[in-house]
């Protein structure tokens, strides 16, 4: 699924009107991949805000040479004031939209459910959905515009990792994964894609590959685009702080940075774009747990004054192994354990932990936190407020001195010594700040090349169990053949047993016949036999008596033939014969 062929190897955004890089713009190289394979003929994005993004999109299509129609809804509205529209923003992402990309850029300045009229069902095959809103604005945006994607189509929900108090995307990507296909990236403030439907989107090979990821190969896949991502930002980030542009988007980046082998180095899903104005509700994974160095937070990307109101660890099971907040009791941890350190300076504050930061390099250090509660997986949840305008700043300066407040002079005091450590600061790290973003894009480069060789590995690997799979599919297909034949030959001779049946059946009830017959023969035999025994019995009986009167009669002649009578008889006996009855001759 990944190789060197991809358009996210080698792209890069044309633009940034910002003036800084943006979580969501870190998902461009994905997109690149992904518009390539999908071939859109149209793409809408839900809150374009200062373009970054959108014009990534366009620049795609360009590169790609596609016939598609580009669409960006939003309705440019001031962050602090929702009602309110930012002309200035508006004009300029509506001059570069016209410089540009006007034969297939079209910008709609309505709200998302307004524009969703111009749409038919269907009709979208790529549709993006900026997260920053609240639950049931995105639910209702989501349901509205899922009828208008096409079966083959594509949605991205922005920010599944962000849960601050007004945005609702982590809530709606847990119920939506549950019912449709799926893959979660978690670096950029987490992006969620989504198909519409996982038979139609699986014709195509890329989206089809993604979908169905073993966990080891989704691993390699986030790991991959959070290094192109990375890559993208440090390309990106200029040699020194930038200048304001004209229609900059009124945020500032916070950064938690956590040590490893006693180094600091920024993670894309550690930093978050925060509006200026509004309390932030922000909650941080730290996999490894805090490092082997105090967490460092970087507060601010430009002037500010920062306003912190809770901090906490938590383990995976919600228990809170650590927190603070200014009116904990003993036990919490205090105000002035905090290390406030480089371009920043603490602001007296009764109620939250107060800092002015004058650049980049204003930070804040956490007590080093050690034990094996801190060695495994935490979430850091942090209560912050960004005033971009330095209003608390101005405020102070326009107070009266007071026993119990800050006089004008501390306050003086503590901007001098801000900007005398910020510019020193700055002095030391330049050739630093420039040896590192070198050494960080050569790691990057480094790991997107582990990672590609570490891809091409598993699919040499993939390829081994292919052939295996296909030598064990045709041994079970050679046994199916046998076993089909058998199944043949146990057929045709169960159906000439079928038609042997009736005859059989025939012969059995003439055979049950003869039995009878013969049983009826064998009965009568046995009374015969019977009485051939009883007759015989009796002539056995007349013949002993028979053989009894012989031997008695011999007995008598015997005893005759031996007394005086017979022997005196015999000369008359003798004469008699001799004159008896001649024979006639």
């Amino acid at each position: 699924m990944i190789s060197v062929e991809q358009p996210s190897a080698t792209f890069r955004p044309a633009a940034s009107l910002g003036g800084f890089f943006s979580p969501r713009a870190g998902h461009l190289p994905f997109a690149s991949d992904l518009i390539a394979a999908l071939k859109p003929s149209l793409i809408v994005q839900l809150g374009v805000g200062s373009g970054d993004s959108y014009f990534g999109l366009c620049q795609l299509v360009t590169e790609n040479d596609l016939k598609c129609s580009v669409h960006g809804i939003d309705i440019w509205a001031a962050k602090n004031n929702g009602s309110k529209p930012h002309a200035a923003l508006f004009d300029a992402v509506s001059r570069h939209n016209e410089s540009h990309y006007q034969s297939f850029s079209h910008l709609v300045r309505k709200s998302f459910e307004q524009a969703a009229a111009q749409f038919e069902a269907g009709s979208i095959h790529l549709l993006d959905i900026d997260g920053c809103q609240t639950y049931e604005a995105l639910k209702r945006t989501f349901e509205i515009w899922l009828e208008r994607v096409h079966l083959s189509g594509v949605i991205l929900l922005h920010n599944i990792s962000l849960r601050t108090g007004d945005s609702g995307a982590s809530r709606l990507w847990n119920e939506m994964k549950v019912a449709l296909p799926h893959f979660a990236f978690r670096h950029g403030n987490g992006l969620g894609v989504i198909a519409k439907s996982f038979d139609d989107a699986a014709e195509i090979p890329y989206v089809a590959e993604l979908f169905t990821a073993q966990p080891e190969e989704r691993n390699l896949i986030r790991r991959y685009y959070a290094a192109c991502s990375e890559r993208l930002e440090r390309s990106t980030r200029p040699a020194s702080p930038p200048a304001e542009p004209a229609a900059e988007v009124a945020q500032s980046l916070f950064q938690v940075f956590r040590s490893r082998d006693n180094q600091y180095s920024a993670v894309p899903e550690l930093t978050h774009a925060a509006s200026p104005g509004v309390w932030i509700n922000l909650r941080i994974d730290l996999p490894e747990g805090t490092g082997d160095r105090p967490l460092r937070l970087d507060l601010a990307s430009k002037p500010a004054v920062v306003d912190i109101a809770t901090l906490a660890l938590r383990k995976e099971d919600g228990h809170t192994v650590w927190s603070w907040n200014p009116n904990g009791g003993p036990d919490q941890l205090q105000a002035d354990q905090l290390q406030v350190e480089g371009a920043a300076s603490r602001l007296p504050e009764p109620e939250f932990f107060r800092v002015l930061a004058l650049g980049p390099s204003a930070q804040v250090f956490l007590p080093h936190l050690s034990g094996a509660d801190f060695e495994q997986p935490l979430e850091l949840e942090i209560r912050f407020r960004v005033d971009l305008e330095l209003k608390a700043l101005k405020e102070l300066t326009r107070q009266k001195p007071a026993p119990s407040s800050a006089s004008p002079a501390i306050v003086e005091a503590a901007v001098a010594k801000a900007k005398a450590d910020s510019a020193k600061y700055l002095a030391q790290s330049r050739i630093e700040y420039d040896a590192k973003i070198r050494q960080l894009t050569a790691e990057a480069d480094a790991r997107i090349e582990a990672t590609r060789t570490e891809i091409d590995s598993l699919r040499s690997e993939m390829e081994v169990l292919k052939a295996r799979h296909q030598q064990d599919m045709e041994g079970q297909a050679a046994l199916l053949e046998e076993e089909r034949a058998h199944h043949q030959v146990t057929r045709l001779e169960k159906e000439t047993l079928l038609a042997q049946q009736p005859l059989m059946l025939q012969e059995l009830s003439i055979a049950q016949g003869n039995v009878e017959e013969l049983k009826a023969e064998v009965e009568r035999l046995s009374g015969e036999l019977a009485t051939s025994e009883f007759d015989l019995s009796e002539l056995r009986k007349l013949n002993a008596r028979m053989a009894a009167a012989l031997e008695e009669e011999r007995a008598l002649r015997i005893q005759m033939q031996e007394s005086g009578s017979w022997q005196l008889t015999k000369p008359i006996r003798a004469v008699g014969e001799l004159f008896g009855p001649r024979r006639k001759y």
